[in-house]
């Protein structure tokens, strides 16, 4: 998705400040979003990996 953004935006009439800060804020954005959902989803495979060993 970023990527998409990052293509499209060097394509448009947009200057290059906001090129770059569009670039920025994506790089941010994954930045933070990036941890929390592998967090997230290692949270929840834990969990089903434990219900598993319960239930034998």
């Amino acid at each position: 998705m970023s990527g998409f953004a990052v293509v499209t935006g060097f394509f448009s009439v947009v200057g290059v400040a906001t090129s770059t800060a569009l670039l920025g804020l994506h790089l941010v954005a994954a930045a933070v979003m990036i941890p929390v959902l592998a967090r997230s989803l290692r949270t929840r495979t834990d969990r089903r990996a434990a219900s598993a060993v319960e239930a034998r």
